[in-house]
């Protein structure tokens, strides 16, 4: 006889599992070096150890559950960090939330402004969990599809996106997974047109210090106008090298605020107490000679991932091409490069042959197989060189 099952909710159903975690899981079992995941293999700055170490004799503060919206230095710090570096004004009191990461931060906005049905426009490609997470609160996405190798946004074509039932546009910058940082221009024509139809904008910028070759991030609040109808989301995974810290943060008019804090309440009534602490007591010793010091060292991996393309087989001059403007990853076109079209086969040859994890583009895109992948050289320089030379000798391309 046939156990009778309890059937899974309707939403549930068309979910499935992360594919970059499924790659760090499958570069684990093969013992291959993991250029899927943006995960550091490397520990944090000293300075930031340095701020870790000084709060830990701060007794029970570190073992029991605080304020859910946050500790109040870390929601002090984080205002602070948005008025030094940006000149933006936010209340720690009632505009600041802090999460657990930006993952959080993410679901807890998209519950707090859209309602069942609601279309959001995405930008394509787009971070793997955009498009999941949308579905999971029956949303209905509209998709803005980036040319390559260029991934412009153009005012119009956004413009004629926009239905009467648009509610938001959902924006990522530096981007991830194309290593984009948006123009003034951009910015300012998704401002245009979020304020002619009266849009939410929700801004992921957790990648706004990795930016490369003297460029400067421009938050999307900064703009006339858009301070009252954007969310912004930040996070010290990247902006320490800190990614197990899981600490995040929501910054929002208050009104927003007030409800992000009440489903904040009851989804993990806030994250780790020591690191909320260490998070705020390094955020508070940031200067720009650190950030000059992470960009430079950034820039120095960057440079290996331009070898590790030419171990692939691509010319200095197509290598060039797939440089990012921000963020730490390459996105690379396996068809323009190689004339290759199938991203999960070439992915699976990649750590069979040369025992190297990437993430196929897939997860980053509508449809079951692309010709992207992704590749992450947040990594030591070590292991970025063990690459190089297993690819090399692999001789996969050549």
């Amino acid at each position: 006889m046939t156990a009778f099952e309890p059937p899974l909710a309707r939403l549930s159903e068309g979910l499935e599992e992360s594919i970059i975690c499924e790659m760090s899981r499958l570069a684990e079992a093969r013992q291959a070096l993991n250029l899927a995941e943006g995960l550091p293999d490397y520990m944090p700055a000293d300075w930031v150890l340095k701020a870790y170490q000084q709060v830990l004799s701060q007794g029970v503060a570190l073992h029991q559950t605080t304020n859910t919206w946050g500790h109040h230095s870390i929601r002090e710090a984080v205002s602070a960090y948005y008025r030094r570096f940006y000149g933006l004004n936010y209340s720690a009191d009632s505009e600041i939330t802090i999460t657990c990461g930006a993952s959080e931060a993410l679901l807890l906005s998209l519950k707090a402004m859209l309602n069942f049905g609601d279309e959001i426009i995405l930008f394509e490609p787009f971070y793997e969990p955009y498009h999941d997470l949308v579905k999971s609160l029956d949303l209905t996405p509209v998709f803005y599809a980036l040319e390559a190798p260029d991934f412009k946004i153009d005012e119009d074509t956004l413009r004629r996106l926009i239905s009467p039932k648009t509610k938001a546009i959902l924006v990522n910058n530096p981007n991830n997974p194309t290593g984009r940082v948006l123009t003034t221009e951009e910015l300012q024509a998704i401002a245009t047109v979020a304020q002619e139809s009266n849009l939410w904008c929700l801004s992921d910028e957790v990648y706004d210090q990795l930016l490369y070759d003297g460029r400067r991030f421009t938050p999307l609040a900064s703009l006339s106008g858009m301070r009252e109808r954007t969310i912004t989301l930040g996070s010290c995974s990247k902006l320490l090298s800190a990614t197990g810290w899981r600490v995040g943060w929501v910054v929002a008019v208050p009104r927003m605020t007030n409800a992000l804090r009440s489903l904040h309440d009851i989804c993990t009534a806030g994250t780790n107490p020591l690191f909320q602490l260490a998070a705020a007591n390094a955020l508070n010793q940031m200067t720009p000679e650190h950030l000059d010091a992470l960009r430079a060292m950034y820039h120095r991996k960057r440079d290996l991932a331009f070898e590790l393309l030419g171990a692939m087989g691509l010319s200095d001059e197509e290598a060039k091409r797939y440089l990012p403007e921000g963020a730490y990853y390459i996105w690379l076109d396996l068809e323009k490069a190689f004339g290759i079209d199938n991203d999960t086969a070439w992915v699976m040859q990649i750590i069979e042959s040369a025992g190297v994890s990437f993430v196929p583009g897939l997860c980053f895109m509508r449809g079951k197989q692309t010709s992207f992948v992704r590749i992450c050289f947040a990594k030591q320089a070590s292991t970025l060189r063990e690459a190089i030379e297993r690819l090399k000798l692999a001789s996969l391309l050549v």
